[in-house]
């Protein structure tokens, strides 16, 4: 739902989310942070699972380098282009 997304993601790491506590044991400072929302179309919350991604994606590629070209064909050999 459209709605719940973006309710999700505003309130992506406020107050308005759960907390988790952190205490030190030797000083025993104390500190609460509130959690992330975890929907995958946050990209607050998304954004380490992309990293992760692009590395993977990164270490499949050839050391080579690469280059895309594009050109138009005219209509009577598209076809046959299609069928090669």
């Amino acid at each position: 739902d459209m709605r719940r997304a973006i309710y999700a993601m505003l309130s992506c790491q406020t107050e308005q989310q759960r907390n988790t506590s952190w205490c030190c044991d030797h000083c025993h400072h104390f500190e609460q942070h509130p959690l992330s929302c975890g929907h995958r179309h946050c990209p607050q919350c998304q954004h380490q699972a992309t990293a992760q991604w692009l590395t993977r994606q990164q270490q499949k590629l050839l050391p080579t380098h690469y280059f895309m070209v594009t050109f138009t064909l005219p209509y009577e050999l598209r076809t046959l282009a299609a069928t090669q």
